[in-house]
């Protein structure tokens, strides 16, 4: 009897349309796994070395995969517009890992998708709008880098400014690469959150961290430039206890996060543009922060 291994691309109700014509064509299984339930954003040469094997049916959108788990002498499905075939699909180019992976370093990120840590399925977002822009800003960066193990460094750059009587926090993830492609901006944020005056550059330092969880990023070296001018008109008290686990919890899944105060700067002054155009033209990029809903679930 095989598992049905579901790759996070494929919706519930192409699910149900596997299952009907798995059921037509007697295709029989026990259990299933579905990708995006525990292991969203897991690198698909990390499935493929962890999940799939003679015992395993995988079902996809991903064509290039679906080739090259065929081409393994594995069970693959693929969907497309309703329509589901084991066969080799004509044309497409099977996706080659040993070309672009750097095994040491996709060893360490198969520890961590496998490893699910406490925060992380805190921070999750649950609403599936959201969850899916967050599964295509993963599915871009695996594209675009081949490999976990193509990526170099990360830069973060992270300001917040007042409004009203809140704050709007903006940051930008930047991505270098080991073989040379060019830098890739992996995402920008822009929240809105309602914190005392204590808590300003608390709730910066979170988002970001909790961004870079969301994105599977936290393995890779880090370093996060904060605005120095901004965050030292709130310099760091001593915090609620909650407040002070919560941060450190968060911090905990980093392998190398280093911190580095910035005056100015190409990057910095982007963002700090970028965030007074947010305020002033309340563009739908600023979303509502829920930090403090985070830590109470946590807690």
């Amino acid at each position: 009897m095989y598992k049905l291994i579901i790759d996070e691309n494929i919706s519930e109700e192409e699910l149900k349309i596997f299952k009907t014509y798995a059921k037509k064509k007697k295709i029989q299984f026990k259990n299933e796994l579905n990708i995006s339930d525990k292991y969203s954003g897991m690198p698909d040469i990390t499935i493929l070395n962890n999940f799939l094997n003679k015992n395993t049916i995988f079902f996809t959108k991903d064509m290039a995969f679906h080739n090259l788990i065929i081409s393994k002498k594995l069970i693959s499905y693929y969907i497309s517009n309703k329509n589901v075939t084991r066969e080799f699909l004509k044309g497409i180019k099977v996706k080659n890992f040993k070309e672009t992976q750097n095994e040491d370093s996709d060893k360490l990120f198969n520890d961590d998708f496998l490893k699910q840590s406490e925060i992380q399925t805190v921070i999750i977002p649950k609403k599936p709008k959201q969850l899916k822009k967050l599964r295509t800003k993963r599915r871009r960066i695996r594209a675009y880098f081949g490999s976990y193990g193509n990526i170099r460094d990360i830069a973060a750059t992270i300001s917040w400014q007042n409004y009203n009587a809140q704050i709007v926090c903006g940051l930008k993830i930047q991505i270098s690469s080991n073989t040379g492609v060019k830098n890739f901006t992996a995402t920008e944020n822009y929240f809105l959150e309602n914190v005392d005056n204590d808590l300003k550059n608390y709730a910066c330092f979170c988002h970001v961290l909790i961004v870079l969880l969301q994105l599977k990023l936290h393995s890779i070296d880090t370093m996060i430039f904060f605005d120095a001018p901004v965050f030292s008109q709130n310099p760091e008290t001593k915090l609620p206890e909650k407040y002070t686990k919560f941060k450190n919890l968060l911090l905990t899944d980093f392998k190398n996060v280093n911190f580095q105060p910035v005056a100015k700067g190409y990057h910095l002054e982007n963002l700090k543009k970028k965030i007074s155009t947010v305020i002033k033209n309340q563009t739908n990029e600023l979303k509502t922060g829920n930090l403090e809903h985070l830590i109470n679930i946590w807690q």
